[in-house]
């Protein structure tokens, strides 16, 4: 005689289950995000004839989002987070400032100013992005935290 297999269904609190899946959604995601922005800046320290070091601090800070995602570290993710609202935020003045240039100057080189515009947003848009990301991955690290410290194994039903 055979024996039977009887799988074991348990039930968990779906809440949880929606905490962990978007933790890992969003914890990748910020993963590919902060990779990409360490790649941008590794290409920027080796353009650089002299290693400058204005260029080798985002580099390590990019790494601290990675591992920062990778591992679930929030202090990473906290340092990285005000990282990105800085760079953002100068991202923005530089923005604001190329624009008044270009008023100020009557407009002498709009081609420049608008190649220069249009790079400027598209990394203030990536940046906010990563922002985002980072608040969210963040918020559900906590969060999770806080579910396993108030009930370790909450099982609605366990089933034979």
């Amino acid at each position: 005689m055979k024996a039977k297999i009887i799988p074991l269904k348990i039930d968990c609190n779906t809440d949880i289950d929606k905490n962990k899946k978007n933790l890992l959604v969003f914890s990748k995601a910020l993963k590919i995000a902060s990779f990409i922005n360490i790649i941008v800046n590794l290409f920027f320290v080796f353009i650089s004839i002299t290693l400058n070091l204005y260029f080798v601090i985002p580099l390590l800070l990019g790494l601290f989002g990675y591992f920062g995602a990778r591992y679930r570290k929030i202090h990473l993710l906290i340092v990285y987070f005000i990282y990105q609202i800085l760079y953002t935020s100068l991202i923005i003045y530089i923005n604001i400032d190329d624009f008044n240039n270009a008023v100020f100057d009557k407009f002498s080189q709009m081609e420049e100013y608008y190649t220069n515009l249009i790079f400027l947003l598209l990394i203030t848009l990536f940046n906010g992005y990563i922002v985002i990301l980072t608040s969210k991955v963040i918020y559900f690290i906590r969060n999770k935290k806080n579910i396993d410290n108030q009930n370790e194994l909450n099982y609605d039903s366990i089933t034979l």
